[in-house]
Parts: C-alpha cells; sequence; structure tokens
C-alpha cells in the first residue's frame, strides 16, 4: 500500500486545502459584510427609501455578484499565496487583507450606520486599495491580477453609485 497517495496529507491535497482555506477567509470577510448590509434591515428598508439613478442594480443582485467577486479574490490569493516566497508576495498578500477589511467595513459603515458621505469616502479609499492590489497581483501572477479586476471595477462602480445617491439625498 502505498501510504504516500492514501495519506490525507499527501502533496495532491494540500493545493485544495490551501484553496479551501482562501475561499473561507474571503467568505468570512463577505459575511461580516453582509451582516452589516442586513442590519436594522439597513439595505432592505433604509436603502431602498433613498433616492438612486436609473442605473442602480437591482437589489437582488447584491449577493450574487458580491458571492461571485469573494470567490474570484479567494482564487486569485491562493495563487499568489502559491508563487515562490518573498517580501513582495507578503506585502501584496498584507494589502489585500487591508482591502478586505474595507470591504466588510463599509456594508457598515452605508447600511447599518446610515453615514452615506462616511461610505463615499471609505469606498474611493477601498476603490484605491483594490487597484493597487490588483497591479500588486499582476506582478506576481498574471491571472490572480485578471482575477482581481471585476472585483476592482465593482467597487469603482460602487463609489461611484454611493456618491450619486448622497448628492441625490442631501
Amino acid at each position: 500500500m502505498n501510504t504516500e497517495i492514501d495519506s490525507p496529507s499527501s502533496p495532491e491535497l494540500k493545493p485544495a486545502i490551501r484553496l479551501l482555506t482562501w475561499l473561507t477567509a474571503c467568505y468570512c470577510f463577505s459575511l461580516v459584510g453582509y451582516i452589516g448590509t442586513s442590519y436594522s434591515q439597513g439595505l432592505w428598508f433604509w436603502y431602498v427609501s433613498q433616492r438612486r439613478p436609473a442605473w442602480n442594480p437591482p437589489n437582488w443582485s447584491v449577493t450574487p455578484v458580491w458571492t461571485i467577486l469573494y470567490g474570484l479574490m479567494g482564487f486569485a490569493s491562493w495563487a499568489v499565496w502559491n508563487s515562490p516566497a518573498c517580501r513582495s508576495r507578503t506585502i501584496t498578500l498584507g494589502a489585500f487583507f487591508v482591502q478586505l477589511t474595507l470591504t466588510a467595513a463599509w456594508p457598515w459603515v452605508l447600511f447599518a450606520l446610515h453615514r452615506t458621505g462616511a461610505a463615499v469616502i471609505l469606498l474611493f479609499i477601498l476603490w484605491m486599495v483594490s487597484i493597487l492590489v490588483t497591479i500588486l497581483f499582476w506582478r506576481i501572477n498574471p491571472k490572480s491580477g485578471a482575477l482581481m479586476t471585476p472585483p476592482t471595477v465593482w467597487t469603482g462602480f460602487t463609489a461611484i453609485l454611493t456618491l450619486v445617491v448622497w448628492q441625490l439625498n442631501r
């Protein structure tokens, strides 16, 4: 019997465990943001009562879009993690965790606290961090940079949308 293949710590299993770890980490941050979105029914009562532009996405799209985006971020970060260890990888993943933290924080500021102006500022900071992380990922692993592009574009869209909502309701 080949114990190397049968062992749960075999080399073939380690990439899958690492991928699940990165996806789990990303989805934990997602859960924190989701709780902020639904805290005190913020999205479903307060936000829908705000004047919004015609190009505002439908409310039902929020959860599936962010679920996909967090999945992309999980795959991208996993690929960066699998790159050779170096100082730039450590810095890049540190910046990525800053991005995840900001991404989890802004729903609390907007939907739970109803601080639209503060959410706009936070989203524009998040957008800049997202652009930086995308560039850093791209330098380490171009596929990771490509996977980070949709979350970065969506963050920019969200920042602009939130700015418009804030202006419409001042």
